[in-house]
């Protein structure tokens, strides 16, 4: 083979290289990874369309400063952390490829609308962004997650990293405050149990805490059931409960050093056999939450009353 027919051979294989090199290079030029980047401050309306909950539609408004969570139903005051994780997210979306451009496809994705959670975002009534996240992926092997996203003003499918359809694919109950007590342990001082005319008093004196004023109440049991309630939250709302037509089946009132006032924390018969106590706090006026005889019924009163010297 003569020199001429090796140059020749040379360079077409470097004009294939070259095209090849600038097909790539244009064919990823025309992806752009950004598909969801949104000035958060901006933001002042998000209105989610959970994942095949048609009648859990919900919004996230901000009003005069503050977040609020509206459905049907109600409004409330919405959790800040949980607002801010959604905002934290809309910041920046970013695709690693795209999987699909035909709407054929959307269903095994679902990120069509009628599988997919609908992600509405709004500033001064005007919309910032639409878009469906859709099936959440985990590799075992890599230990990874993916979640797959499509704007809905377009037809491409993306991949992205993480646990996207977790973040987004919530219900109204998320975003509201399940708080039934929050304190610091060692600044809890009295705690009285009441239930009918009975009163049981335990209050800290010095390092101990005395029973009655009187009797020392085992330090250990005492110290992991302070531990217990310094940080308490529901999980079961209950919004047709009506107090006024049941009758207090026990009450702890409690009071700390860092407590503006007392707390009282009371217990209600329940309706449902699985679910016999219905649990409210002043900490939380606006909401009870349903509680079982092992649950949050059982860490703040029934724990207690095994502490007592008097059985009530």
């Amino acid at each position: 083979m003569n020199n001429k027919i090796l140059l020749g051979i040379f360079a077409l294989l470097l004009v294939l290289y070259v095209g090849s090199r600038l097909f790539k290079g244009n064919r990823q030029s025309s992806f752009d990874p950004l598909v969801v980047s949104v000035d958060t401050s901006a933001v002042d309306l998000i209105r989610i369309h959970p994942k095949a909950s048609p009648d859990g539609v919900f919004s996230l408004e901000r009003q005069e400063g503050k977040w609020m969570a509206m459905n049907d139903n109600m409004e409330v005051d919405a959790v800040t952390s949980s607002v801010q994780s959604l905002l934290n997210q809309l910041v920046s979306i970013r695709a690693k490829r795209v999987v699909s451009k035909s709407p054929d496809k959307w269903p095994d994705y679902e990120v069509d609308e009628s599988a997919g959670t609908r992600v509405e975002v709004f500033g001064q009534g005007k919309p910032i962004v639409d878009f469906i996240v859709g099936a959440f992926k985990y590799d075992q092997a890599n230990q990874s997650a993916s979640s797959y996203i499509r704007k809905t003003d377009e037809q491409s499918v993306y991949v992205v990293d993480g646990f996207l359809s977790m973040s987004f694919n919530q219900q109204f109950n998320n975003f509201r405050d399940k708080t039934i007590l929050k304190t610091t342990a060692s600044d809890l001082t009295t705690i009285r149990l009441l239930e009918g005319a009975e009163t049981e008093t335990f209050q800290k004196v010095g390092q101990s805490w005395l029973f009655g004023g009187m009797e020392n109440v085992d330090s250990t049991q005492m110290a992991n059931y302070v531990s217990g309630i310094s940080n308490v939250s529901g999980f079961e709302f209950v919004d047709d409960f009506n107090p006024s037509a049941a009758s207090p089946l026990r009450k702890l009132e409690i009071e700390a050093n860092n407590l503006m006032s007392e707390i009282t924390i009371t217990a209600y018969p329940g309706t449902e056999p699985e679910t016999p106590f219905i649990i409210h706090s002043t900490m939380n006026p606006d909401v009870y939450f349903r509680s079982d005889s092992a649950g949050i019924y059982n860490r703040l009163f029934g724990k207690l009353k095994a502490l007592s010297p008097v059985s009530m």
